[in-house]
């Protein structure tokens, strides 16, 4: 047989950890992984043992369904230093809490960029400043990013506005450079918070971006929809791309 490239596991209990840490021991000791994902069911959030920071040289790598201790110090020394190759991550909000930010201070580049991330998907709440800077921490230091998809946000029972001054300004991110974006897509849409305005910088910086997928929550009522709508298409705001395609679509209801 040969080397063992890809390794996916999906487990619905998290009170099987003790069987699933010598199988990550094993898989540390090998420099042939190139694809990890792991899927957890509804319940706990099963933590990965601190030796899975021993892999090397991964190139999609998929924490959704799990996290650490200290995640986001094992997260940003990971990236910077083993898996520089990454071409493919998704990773859920505890992952970056914290993720090297100052509050109020949009955090600085890191020492060695993820020039080879091409694909993000993670979970966010554009209701909390600490997410939202750890979201822009990242794909600021993604320059290659072809695709970003943000799923599963949350919090948004919580509805209440937020005043988070000038937040998504492109002004206010000159060194945001997305020159190589084609597509954003997110799921459960609520526009709650600063959802939309994270939209429009993401379209204020990404020359070549060739499609916008909305699927909105089914709880947004239809005049919301029909107003965001407007807002992408009639309303004048910074455009990089003149080709630009939206699609709004509405999830079904579970």
């Amino acid at each position: 047989m040969g080397p063992l490239l890809e390794f996916s596991i999906c487990i619905n209990d998290t009170k099987i950890a003790n069987k699933i840490d010598p199988i990550i021991i094993h898989l540390s000791r090998t420099k042939n992984i190139k694809k990890f994902k792991f899927v957890k069911g509804p319940n706990d959030c099963y933590k990965i043992p601190f030796f899975f920071f021993s892999l090397q040289g991964l190139e999609h790598l998929d924490l959704m369904g799990c996290t650490t201790y200290e995640a986001s110090i094992q997260l940003n020394t990971f990236l910077q230093g083993k898996c520089i190759l990454m071409q493919v991550l998704k990773i859920s909000r505890f992952w970056i809490e914290e993720f090297g930010v100052d509050d109020d201070v949009m955090p600085q580049k890191l020492p060695t960029s993820l020039v080879h991330l091409r694909v993000l998907v993670h979970d966010v709440s554009f209701l909390h400043e600490d997410e939202i800077s750890c979201l822009l921490y990242l794909i600021n230091n993604s320059p290659n990013l072809e695709k970003i998809k943000l799923e599963r946000c949350r919090d948004h029972e919580e509805r209440g506005e937020q005043t988070f001054d000038n937040w998504f300004d492109p002004e206010d991110h000159s060194d945001l450079k997305l020159d190589h974006l084609k597509e954003l897509e997110i799921t459960s849409f609520y526009n709650v918070g600063y959802e939309m305005e994270f939209v429009k910088l993401i379209i204020a910086k990404s020359p070549v971006l060739k499609l916008v997928r909305i699927k909105l929550n089914p709880n947004v009522y239809v005049d919301e929809e029909m107003k965001m709508l407007q807002d992408l298409v009639r309303v004048s705001f910074p455009r990089a791309s003149p080709t630009t395609n939206f699609i709004i679509e509405r999830m079904p209801f579970n």
